[in-house]
């Protein structure tokens, strides 16, 4: 008696279509991630360390899906 696998569907988790919007939000985050390197120093300033603590959130979001 063995298992049989059906094909998977992941419609549940993201559609297809969905994708390229997931990718390009990821992408862009990253981007603006970057615009920061040069600050993430010990004396950053709370407003970018804000910042880029709301962009990993992002990241985070859109990359977890």
């Amino acid at each position: 008696m063995g298992i049989k696998v059906g094909e998977w569907n992941l419609n549940d988790l993201m559609r297809k279509e969905e994708v390229p919007s997931y990718i390009k939000k990821i992408d862009s985050t990253i981007r603006n991630l970057e615009k920061y390197k040069s600050k993430f120093k010990t004396n950053i300033s709370n407003k970018d360390f804000n910042k880029i603590i709301d962009l990993l959130e992002e990241y985070h979001k859109n990359s977890s899906r």
